[in-house]
């Protein structure tokens, strides 16, 4: 998985990316909050 700096824009495009893609969105939700 790709660690990036998530700035307003990119974390918008971030969330496009996950529905596009059908991930669980759980996932992501675990991996932001570890990651502040």
């Amino acid at each position: 998985m790709i660690l990036v700096n998530m700035s307003d824009l990119a974390y918008k495009e971030f969330k496009n990316f996950i529905k596009e893609n059908n991930v669980n969105s759980n996932i992501f939700r675990i991996f932001l909050a570890g990651n502040g």
